[in-house]
C-alpha cells in the first residue's frame, strides 16, 4: 500500500461558513473539521506547477495528492494554517501510520477510486442522513457503491427504518437512533453481535421494541448475540443469563442457589 499525502486548509470556528455548517450538521461540539471534501477544506496548493508532476498522483484526476511527503513538506512550509492528511486507497488491511518525523496519526480516512472528494473522515462533521452513516462499515470491503446501497437498504428495512433513510440523525427519536446503531452492526451480515447496554438510555416502550428486534435477529436471522445489561426485564428475555459476581461470571441458576444457601 502506497500512502498518498494532501495538504488542506483548516476548517474551524474562525471560518465564515462554520456557523452555517454547524447549524446544518447539528454538531455544536466540534472544534475543527478535517475532511477531504474540497468545499470545506480546499487544498493549500490549488495550482499544479511543472515541478509537481513527478511527485503527484496523476490518475483519475487525483492530482491534489502527493506521493512524496518530503517534497510536499517543502512546498507548504510557509503556509501557516494547514492539515496534512495521509490516505491509503482501497487498503487490503488496516494501514499503519507512515514513519514520518512530526507526523501524528489522529485517525483513519477512506478514499474510493472515483470518489476522491467523498471522505469518511468528514463523518466527524456529520454525514447528512441515516443511509450514509449505516454505509460506513462497508467502505472497507470490495463491494461496489450499488451493492453497498442494497445492503444498507436491507439492514434499515430489518430494523424498520426504510422510511427514515434520508433523515438527519437529529430528526430521529432515541429508539430510532438505537435502531440505526443496530443497522450499522448488521449491515455487513456478521454472525455475532456484541450489544453493550442496547436499551440503557431508552424508555420502557422503546426498550421493549429494541429487544423485539434483537430477538428477531436471533430467531429469524440466526445471529448470536452477547448482550450486557443492568435491566432485569431485558435480561429475563435472554436464553442464557450470566451474572458478574465479584469479577467472575456465574450462571443465573447457580447464583440463585448460592444466594439461597447463604440465607439459611
Amino acid at each position: 500500500m502506497i500512502p498518498w499525502f494532501i495538504a488542506t486548509e483548516r476548517f474551524t470556528p474562525e471560518d465564515k461558513a462554520w456557523s452555517k455548517y454547524i447549524k446544518w450538521s447539528g454538531l455544536g461540539q466540534l472544534k475543527e473539521l478535517v475532511s477531504l471534501d474540497t468545499s470545506l477544506c480546499p487544498t493549500v496548493l490549488p495550482n499544479i506547477k511543472d515541478e509537481y508532476w513527478p511527485h503527484i498522483v496523476n490518475e483519475n484526476f487525483l492530482t491534489r495528492f502527493f506521493l512524496d511527503f518530503d517534497f510536499l513538506s517543502k512546498q507548504i512550509q510557509n503556509v501557516p494554517e494547514k492539515n496534512v492528511l495521509c490516505v491509503f486507497r482501497n487498503p487490503a488491511q488496516l494501514p499503519q501510520a507512515p514513519s514520518v518525523a512530526d507526523f501524528q496519526l489522529l485517525g483513519y480516512d477512506l478514499l474510493e477510486v472515483y470518489g476522491a472528494d467523498i471522505s469518511a473522515l468528514s463523518n466527524c462533521g456529520g454525514f447528512p442522513n441515516v443511509f450514509a452513516n449505516s454505509e460506513l462499515p462497508m467502505l472497507l470491503t470490495n463491494l461496489s457503491k450499488a451493492q453497498r446501497k442494497q445492503h444498507v437498504e436491507t439492514a434499515l428495512g430489518v430494523v424498520g427504518l426504510s422510511d427514515r433513510i434520508h433523515h438527519f440523525p437529529r430528526q430521529l427519536s432515541g429508539g430510532q437512533e438505537q435502531r440505526v446503531t443496530i443497522a450499522r452492526a448488521i449491515v455487513s451480515d456478521p454472525t455475532f453481535l456484541l450489544c453493550d447496554e442496547p436499551t440503557g438510555d431508552l424508555d420502557r416502550k422503546s426498550a421493549d421494541e429494541i429487544m423485539e428486534l434483537i430477538l428477531r435477529l436471533v430467531k429469524e436471522f440466526k445471529k448470536t448475540v452477547l448482550m450486557v445489561t443492568h435491566d432485569p426485564v431485558v435480561a429475563a428475555r435472554a436464553d442464557i443469563t450470566l451474572h458478574l459476581e465479584k469479577g467472575v461470571l456465574v450462571e443465573a441458576d447457580r447464583l440463585q442457589t448460592v444466594s439461597s444457601g447463604g440465607a439459611r
